[in-house]
C-alpha cells in the first residue's frame, strides 16, 4: 500500500507528499488521510483503510528510518529500474504524527570538493576555516 501511495505520488509530479492523522473519535483505529501537492494544485485527499493505516505508517518509519529521537529520514522506492529518493520528515500534531514526504525523482548527484575549481590558496583558506573554531559563515 505505501508504495501505491508512492508510486501514485510520482505519477501525478507531487511535490510533497502529506500523511496527517483525522480526529475519528468513533473508531479505535486512527485514520490518516494522504494529500499530494503538485504545483499546479493539491491532488484530492485520499483517506487510508483505518484497520491499515498502523502497518503503512510503520512500515515508512521502519523504510526511512525514523524513531522517537529521529524525526527525519531518507526512504528510497525502486521503481522500474530507477531509484525514487524521498526526505521524510515527522511532525507532532494533537491527533498523532504528520508525516511530509518530499520526493527527489532524480539520483542525488555527490561532486568530490576537490574538483569544485578551487585555487589552491583557497582550498587552504576553506581547510583553515573548518578547523577554525568559530567555522565557516
Amino acid at each position: 500500500m505505501l508504495a501505491y501511495l508512492l508510486d501514485y505520488g510520482q505519477d501525478v509530479s507531487a511535490d510533497l507528499i502529506i500523511l496527517e492523522p483525522v480526529n475519528n473519535a468513533e473508531s479505535k483505529f486512527r485514520n490518516f488521510q494522504v494529500t499530494y501537492r503538485t504545483t499546479n494544485f493539491n491532488q484530492p485527499i485520499f483517506h487510508l483503510p483505518a484497520h491499515l493505516s498502523s502497518a503503512i505508517i510503520t512500515n515508512l518509519k521502519e523504510q526511512a528510518g525514523i524513531n522517537n529521537r529521529q524525526r527525519e529520514g531518507q526512504l528510497i522506492r525502486r521503481r522500474q529500474n530507477s531509484s525514487n529518493y524521498y526526505q521524510v520528515s515527522a511532525f507532532s500534531t494533537q491527533y498523532g504524527p504528520k508525516f511530509v514526504l518530499q520526493p527527489n525523482y532524480h539520483q542525488p548527484y555527490l561532486l568530490p570538493i576537490q574538483k569544485l575549481g578551487l585555487e589552491p590558496n583557497d582550498w587552504q583558506v576553506l581547510k583553515n576555516s573548518i578547523i577554525a573554531g568559530q567555522g565557516i559563515i
